[in-house]
């Protein structure tokens, strides 16, 4: 990407919950809510490489799902013992889908919407039910 590219694309780059924006904001604030504790989580996107153009990022297709399988998988088996997964939104459910179907991980999965502010605004029981999902994996993990 060349620089004047870079400097149209706004944010890190990255997917983040230390990022400056309003869904990692929700992610700190439910998370705090929730009574789960940062230690104890670790935020992956289910396709870690950025997809789009220099202006527009993309949503990734079955294509980039099953091919960040492999990825994902490297990242999981650096745990030392997961005991829960909240795939937040659709695409992060069908990637923890299509990972769970090749690698057959143990653990407790608990799927719940993205915590972005489109998705608070169109549906108002988002972020209850977010924060249900969260408060459930606290208690999992003994946390709450």
């Amino acid at each position: 990407m060349d620089a004047e590219a870079a400097l149209r694309r706004t944010g890190s780059g990255i997917i983040s919950i230390d990022n400056d924006d309003v869904t990692a904001q929700n992610c700190w604030t439910l998370r705090a809510e929730a009574g789960f504790p940062y230690q104890e989580s670790l935020h992956w996107n289910v396709v870690p490489w950025y997809l789009g153009t220099a202006d527009r990022i993309a949503a990734p297709g079955q294509t980039e799902i099953q091919r960040a399988a492999p990825f994902l998988h490297e990242v999981i088996a650096l745990l030392p013992s997961p005991e829960a997964v909240i795939p937040m939104g659709r695409k992060a459910q069908a990637g923890w889908a299509a990972y769970q179907e090749r690698y057959a991980p143990k653990v407790h999965t608990l799927p719940t919407r993205r915590p972005s502010p489109r998705v608070f605004a169109s549906r108002p029981v988002a972020r209850q039910e977010i924060l249900e999902v969260l408060q459930q994996a606290a208690r999992l993990l003994g946390s709450a």
